[in-house]
């Protein structure tokens, strides 16, 4: 079962870019913030998105846990993802300064990623063993003069 926080999006819920459009005015403070289809939102520890394949979740879950995340959710379709987790535990490594917004301090008895997958998003992670492609370099040779 879908948690409160993964929704099937629905058409209109979020705002298509195309290619050559103009640049979005900065946004208002006093109104919520655009949410751009199929753009999961990168903060520390929070992600959000509209129209969001699970694929990009969990190529950017792979990313934050430092380790290989395969989906075997079945899920189609693209969704609405609000995800937010209290502890540094699966944080990204955002530089010092690198952001205009001031993060909440983490709170390392609150909940981590992995908590707010299965309560947030009703998604859980196990560690199993399972087949993955890689691509390996065994050679490597300068380039010729020609």
């Amino acid at each position: 079962m879908l948690g409160p926080s993964l929704v099937e999006s629905k058409e209109g819920g979020c705002v298509v870019r195309t290619p050559g459009s103009p640049p979005p005015p900065p946004p208002d403070p006093a109104k919520p913030a655009t949410r751009w289809c199929g753009l999961l939102m990168m903060r520390p520890r929070k992600l959000s998105g509209a129209a969001v394949p699970i694929v990009v979740l969990v190529e950017q879950l792979s990313l934050r846990l430092g380790g290989t995340v395969i989906d075997m959710t079945g899920l189609k379709g693209n969704y609405d993802i609000d995800l937010e987790w209290t502890s540094d535990e699966g944080a990204f490594p955002f530089l010092e300064g690198s952001s205009d917004r001031v993060s909440p301090p983490p709170d390392p008895n609150g909940q981590t990623i992995l908590d707010g997958l299965k309560e947030q998003l009703g998604l859980k992670i196990e560690s199993r063993r399972a087949p993955v492609d890689v691509i390996v370099i065994d050679h490597v040779e300068r380039p010729s003069a020609n």
